[in-house]
């Protein structure tokens, strides 16, 4: 008897918790996903004037567009991972040092 109270109480606590944390994550998810998705309108909206400037046409630009997210999806867990394992400073200060080095 005492085993079934107690589990319809811990059954109505857990109900809380995920309710509160849904109300709290989804909203935030939420916005998340908006700003990824203006992210990705950008790149359409950059080509409009990159591809007379590039003087490169809309083919080609969908050539780098996924030459640029083929790049990003393999090196982004490892950088990730790095990330994690040294720290952001450390990490981020020793990509731009070899983001400048590899560009001069």
């Amino acid at each position: 008897m005492v085993n079934n109270q107690v589990s319809a109480g811990a059954a109505l606590d857990e109900g809380k918790i995920i309710h509160k944390l849904r109300m709290r994550i989804i909203p935030f998810v939420f916005v998340l996903y908006i700003i990824s998705f203006l992210d990705r309108i950008n790149i359409s909206f950059a080509a409009l004037t990159m591809n007379q400037e590039l003087v490169i046409t809309s083919k080609q630009f969908g050539w780098v567009a996924g030459i640029f997210f083929f790049g990003y999806f393999l090196f982004e867990i490892p950088s990730n991972l790095m990330l994690h394992k040294v720290g952001a400073r450390i990490w981020i200060a020793c990509i731009l040092i070899i983001w400048e080095c590899w560009l001069r």
